[in-house]
Parts: structure tokens; sequence; C-alpha cells
């Protein structure tokens, strides 16, 4: 029988690897693809957008009649957007998880969580989106403990959300752990059951790492000599010039070569050891919370 698979996230746990190696090498005669594909915007459907928007705004009736269309053809869907649980400025990852029970309310559904270690989950989100947290002059302890975007990775509140608004039972989780290392067979099984289909993909390659040393992990975002330029003219008001907006077309070739030299890399400071265990320790309930619960140790 079609299902509908969505998975959820959460991001800095091989939603990339999956996106991009995995879930696309999926059988098309059982399984419809209509999520991310990676590089992000290479691929894109009518379907997602709208799935997308849906989860956004709320209006559910549109996506539920697509589904309801998409699922005559006997195959399953399978969404993936680790942005569901990612706060946007208009809806929380609340709503957006409430919207989402709206739109799956009476299909036969999956959702699937991906997860990992927290502290290095939220380390690597905090090196992703260094510039939005950098303005907070919150330090990387205060951001882990406190700052709202990471929430999703504090499990007991997050999986008593989803709890809230979907049947546990089709609450499936993956560790980050076990994708990087090929061990992908569980998650096949679960979107297509060895019964119809005997193969396996195989492993995957893992995407996204980040260059680092043994004190700063780069951010891959550099500051370029035509930032420089750029900032110059925002401090004496030129950003906005009308000349320079015309004759933008014929200095192409040199804004792109200063956009390729390099003046700084943008470096992230690496948490000491005794940060990462005191994090550890503070974010206790959260890990017993896997283990109990889905037998996933990360003591």
């Amino acid at each position: 029988m079609s299902k509908i698979y969505v998975h959820i996230g959460l991001p800095k746990t091989a939603t990339t690897t999956l996106q991009s190696q995995f879930y696309p090498r999926l059988p098309v005669k059982k399984v419809d693809y209509l999520g991310v594909y990676q590089p992000r915007g290479s691929k894109k459907s009518t379907f997602f957008d709208c799935f997308i928007q849906a989860v956004n705004e709320g209006d559910v009736e549109k996506v539920r009649r697509k589904i309801e269309k998409k699922l005559e053809d006997k195959r399953s869907l399978l969404i993936s957007e680790e942005l569901i649980v990612v706060s946007e400025p208009q809806i929380d990852w609340r709503g957006k998880l409430k919207n989402l029970s709206e739109i799956l309310s009476g299909f036969d559904y999956h959702i699937i969580v991906t997860v990992r270690e927290p502290v290095s989950a939220m380390y690597s989100f905090y090196v992703e989106l260094y510039s939005f947290f950098e303005k907070t002059k919150m330090s990387f302890t205060d951001i882990v403990t406190n700052h709202p975007s990471m929430e999703i990775y504090h499990y007991n509140k997050l999986f008593n959300h989803l709890f809230s608004f979907f049947d546990s039972d089709r609450v499936y989780v993956v560790k980050f752990e076990d994708i990087i290392k090929g061990n992908i067979d569980s998650l096949q099984d679960l979107i297509v059951p060895q019964s119809e289909v005997n193969y396996r993909l195989g492993g995957v390659k893992v995407t996204n790492f980040k260059k680092s040393n043994h004190k700063y992990v780069f951010t891959g975002n550099n500051i370029t000599s035509m930032d420089l330029v750029r900032k110059s003219f925002k401090v004496i008001g030129l950003q906005d010039n009308n000349l320079l907006r015309k004759t933008k077309g014929a200095f192409s070739p040199i804004i792109k070569l200063f956009d390729s030299i390099t003046v700084k890399e943008i470096r992230v400071q690496k948490p000491l050891m005794e940060e990462i265990e005191d994090l550890r320790k503070s974010l206790k309930s959260e890990i017993i919370f896997l283990k109990e619960r889905y037998g996933i140790d990360y003591l």
C-alpha cells in the first residue's frame, strides 16, 4: 500500500547525503521522490513548492488534493526538507509541525527524523549559521543553552512536540552516525520493504565536511576583495547609486576577479573539551531520552 514519508531533518544530520545519494536512487516504480535535490535548487517540483508553502502558511487543502491525486498511481511519496524544523520570522518549527500534521491527517504516513549527538550537531549548525549567530554576541555555550534556534536539538522538547502532533509509532529515527557509515538498510526497508523489491543500494559517500585544524573550523564563506569594496561603497553611501547600477555590467569581469580573491577565511573556534563535557552533562536528559525510547546511546 502506498504511503507518505516525510524526512524533516534535523539539519546537520547527514540530510544532504540522503538527499543527494540515497533518496533519488530508490526505485521509481515504488517511490516518487519529491523532496530536496542536491545541490539545493538543482531540481524542484511544483508539488514540493506547494507542499512547503502549506507547511509554512497552513493552507493545506490544495496540497492534500495533490497528495490524493499522486497516490492514485500506487507509488509511495517521499519528501525530504530539513527546513521544516528550522524556525523563520513568520512561523516557528512548532507551527510548521502543526501544519504538517494537518497535511498528513488521514493518510498513511511516516515521519523520518535523523538525529546526532546533540553537542556536535549544535556546533555544526552553529558553524553553518555563524554569520547569524555571531551577531548575537552570545557564546557557543549560551547559544546551545538558550537560543531558540537550538531547541530542536533538545530532544525531549522536540519529540514531545512531535508526539503531540503525530502518532509516536509513525515517528522513525535514524542515527547520523549510521548514515555516515553507510548503515542505512533499516531506512531502506522502511521506505521500500524487501518483500516488495529484493535489492540493496549499498553505502553512501558523506558530503558537506568543513575544512578544519586543531583549533578552528572554516565556514567556507570567505571575505573577498569585492566584499571590502562593497563595504566601502556602503560607508560612503554609494551602494544605491544609479550610475553604478547602470555600469555594473561593464565592470563584471573586474567584479568577478575581485570576488575570486580571498582576503580572509572565516573561521570558528572549536569549543574546549571542558565546554563540550559540561554541555553534554547539561543535555544528559536529552541523551537518556534517545537511549530509553530508541536505543540510541550517546552517553
